[in-house]
């Protein structure tokens, strides 16, 4: 089946995923469950990794890059840091599919601001 061209690909300052289809699997599934038929619109999640997978460090679920605020250019190129996932959230948007329930739009990992920022950046650690 031809979906057509690809749609645009934006991101926020990291650019982050799942490590795994079962990371993937399991934060869909706990955000599915949290969708309100009766709630027209879109519908946005944001919780904790351990509310999809249970307690302990989930770290390792995730990957993530950002360019280095501090030194952003580094040898002619662009300088990538990866992104520290210790207190992430899992951010997930369902949109409307036109037949009453609702589609995946997007679901990521967001990195804590507080782990991935310059220490130039004027925000207490």
């Amino acid at each position: 089946m031809d979906k057509g061209a690809p749609n645009r690909h934006k991101c926020d300052a990291h650019s982050t995923a799942f490590n795994d289809h079962e990371s993937f699997m399991y934060a869909d599934a706990h955000a599915r469950s949290k969708i309100d038929p009766n709630r027209p619109g879109d519908q946005v999640f944001e919780f904790p990794p351990s509310d999809a997978y249970g307690p302990g460090g989930h770290t390792g679920r995730f990957r993530g890059f950002y360019i280095d605020p501090d030194e952003p250019m580094k040898g002619g190129e662009i300088n990538y840091k990866e992104s520290d996932f210790r207190d992430a959230t899992i951010k997930a948007i369902y949109r409307p599919d036109g037949n009453g329930g609702h589609k995946l739009h997007t679901m990521f990992p967001q990195p804590a601001f507080k782990y991935n920022r310059s220490p130039d950046q004027g925000i207490p650690h």
